[in-house]
């Protein structure tokens, strides 16, 4: 065979590679923006554990889509799959590290881990970017709370009160710690004012209602605490704690009127 015949073949076969790769590449691009639309279908139906699937073909199709990381992520926290989740978005963090929401979101999954110290890391890396975050002083404050560690959530929390005055959640946070450290009449002019805000989640008004009832309770102003309990409870019925609650009231009334 001549030389020139072997070239022509060397390029030809190049060629038939390029075209054949290109072919391949553009299925992938295809089978991705499929699924992709699959996968939002679903979510909009509310169908979270079907499109896992899907979900987890987008991920090996193209591994560093920023899109099916984060909803992966979210997927993976709101179906309880929290150890699935952190590499995702710990690789979405990677690609993006100056984004704040991929953080929030493996803090939220940390903390659902029990990895406390690991979620406050990342709530307060956004806190480095912007100290005034909103949703990373709620987080902070919150796991600073459940620890009962007084300097750090006084800190966090007076910022975040300082900073979003009408903010019922941030009311709610700051009426929790007065709570925490016995100052219940602080505790109870927050919760009336929180009360009074028009706080867009149902759970936040009655988180509010609830944490007023029991100040009440510890006032001593029974009737107060009941109707504050029960507010709450028609907001989340069968809501143990605040059935809890409500029995003690009772019992504790039933005996100091036996005294």
């Amino acid at each position: 065979m001549r030389k020139s015949t072997r070239a022509l073949l060397g390029v030809a076969t190049i060629l038939l590679l390029a075209v054949a790769t290109q072919a391949w590449t553009g299925q992938q691009e295809d089978s991705y923006d499929a699924l992709l639309v699959r996968i939002r279908a679903l979510l909009s139906q509310r169908l979270p554990e079907e499109a896992v699937q899907p979900l987890s073909e987008a991920l090996r199709l193209r591994p560093d889509s920023a899109e099916a990381l984060w909803l992966m992520g979210v997927l993976s926290l709101e179906l309880g799959r929290f150890e699935e989740g952190v590499p995702h978005v710990a690789h979405l963090i990677e690609l993006a590290p100056e984004e704040t929401q991929p953080r929030l979101l493996l803090g939220a999954l940390l903390d659902s881990l029990g990895r406390v110290d690991d979620a406050v890391t990342q709530y307060r890396e956004v806190l480095t970017r912007d100290p005034y975050h909103r949703d990373a002083l709620m987080a902070v404050g919150k796991l600073a709370l459940q620890a009962e560690d007084i300097v750090a959530a006084e800190q966090v929390i007076n910022n975040l009160v300082a900073r979003y005055p009408t903010d019922s959640g941030a009311q709610i946070l700051h009426a929790r710690f007065y709570a925490l450290v016995g100052a219940y009449r602080e505790a109870r002019l927050v919760l009336q004012s929180a009360v009074l805000l028009d706080a867009s989640d149902p759970l936040e008004s009655a988180e509010a209602q609830y944490l007023l009832g029991t100040v009440y309770a510890e006032l001593g102003q029974v009737d107060l605490a009941r109707h504050h309990l029960e507010n709450a409870l028609q907001l989340t019925p069968d809501n143990g704690p605040i059935l809890l609650q409500l029995g003690l009231l009772a019992a504790n009334q039933e005996r100091a009127e036996e005294a």
